[in-house]
């Protein structure tokens, strides 16, 4: 649950302090690609508490944590889990209010042309701020260049990449703006 309500606040604090951007994009990143483990269909069935219910009503529902290990048979890797069977409260670990923020990631990550390359939206979740421009995050995990294309709407852009304090490229853009260098900043398109 935890995951996904941090990333509301987090990622929109970036467009503030840009000193922010490569921890919060490598955070995001890996947020991203572990979330799926949160969901019943993606654990295999020995590795979560609530594997009968979760076949038999909901594939859909999260749990509400993970543990790095299974802690009765001290098998190691993602466990599903959660505080309402352990705790009492509860008969199952899987809950609406665990993933009712997972709307968040998908508000925030957008695709690019490049695999595991993000675009987050750093708009999509600052839900005071004043009139601004689209405001991206592109995070490359990868130690080497790559060429990303990221779909844009129509219209007069500058690209500038706040971390080093410099303008990438101008375009008249209808379709998608092309970025040949290495980039891991916020970018104003």
């Amino acid at each position: 649950m935890e995951t996904f309500a941090h990333s509301w606040p987090l990622v929109a604090a970036v467009r503030y302090d840009d000193r922010l951007a490569r921890a919060v994009g490598k955070w995001m990143y890996h947020a991203a690609h572990s979330a799926r483990y949160f969901y019943p269909d993606q654990l295999l069935p020995e590795m979560q508490t609530n594997w009968e219910w979760a076949r038999k009503h909901s594939t859909t529902l999260p749990y509400e944590g993970l543990k790095n290990k299974n802690c009765d048979t001290e098998t190691l890797g993602p466990y599903g889990c959660g505080d309402p069977t352990t705790q009492g409260w509860g008969p199952s670990n899987l809950g609406l209010y665990s993933g009712c923020l997972s709307g968040a990631f998908g508000a925030i990550i957008e695709q690019t042309s490049v695999p595991n390359v993000l675009v987050l939206n750093l708009n999509a979740t600052d839900t005071f701020a004043p009139k601004s421009f689209p405001t991206k995050l592109l995070y490359n995990p990868r130690p080497h260049r790559v060429q990303v294309e990221v779909p844009i709407e129509s219209g007069e852009y500058v690209a500038w990449d706040t971390v080093r304090n410099a303008e990438i490229h101008s375009e008249s853009a209808g379709g998608t703006f092309q970025k040949v260098q290495r980039f891991q900043g916020v970018m104003d398109v």
